[in-house]
């Protein structure tokens, strides 16, 4: 009687991965790690595997499936192009907001991340912020107001050289982000 020595051959491939080890054979108790590609994760946590004596490897075959992102739940005030629930690892998406908001921070182009997020950078649209002075400017303006786009704000007055004749001290905050006022004023002296 005759004791062969027990070999494992290569496990096979992995669709979108690879095991750590290439080798044609391996020895009794040899461990191999599956490595999923850039974008893609082990769906089964098989982390590992086993040459063993009466199953050539041990446990299931490893799969290897896409990494996949959450549709961004705090996207409000805007849309998204294109708009679906789950998106694919390295799929673009474009960020459009509603008319008088921006995005906060960050790019207009966004892409589902290896990790399955979008990045560190929230996904936000925000009322655009007047503080442009050019439509409202007058000698006698002695404050400006910051206002979001839709509000209307009251414009302050050096009123020992100025006094408002008629009209109003009221702007309002257009959609491109520029002030203007509610009624053209008439200053005197």
């Amino acid at each position: 009687m005759t004791c062969q020595r027990i070999i494992c051959f290569q496990p096979g491939t992995i669709l979108n991965g690879r095991y750590n080890k290439n080798e044609s054979s391996y020895d009794f108790g040899s461990v191999i790690q599956p490595i999923c590609d850039l974008g893609y994760t082990i769906s089964n946590n098989v982390t590992q595997r086993v040459c063993t004596q009466y199953n050539p490897w041990s446990g299931e075959e490893p799969q290897c499936l896409i990494v996949k992102c959450s549709r961004p739940e705090s996207f409000l005030n805007g849309w998204l192009t294109p708009d679906q629930p789950i998106y694919n690892y390295n799929t673009t998406i474009v960020l459009s907001c509603d008319n008088g908001y921006e995005v906060k921070d960050g790019p207009l182009r966004r892409t589902c991340l290896e990790d399955g997020t979008w990045g560190l950078v929230p996904i936000d649209c925000v009322k655009i912020i007047c503080n442009d002075t050019v439509n409202v400017w007058h000698e006698s303006v002695k404050e400006y107001p910051e206002i979001s786009f839709n509000d209307v704000g009251r414009v302050i007055y050096n009123s020992s050289l100025f006094h408002l004749q008629e009209g109003s001290a009221e702007v309002n905050c257009s959609a491109e982000g520029k002030l203007s006022w509610t009624k053209s004023p008439l200053f005197g002296m």
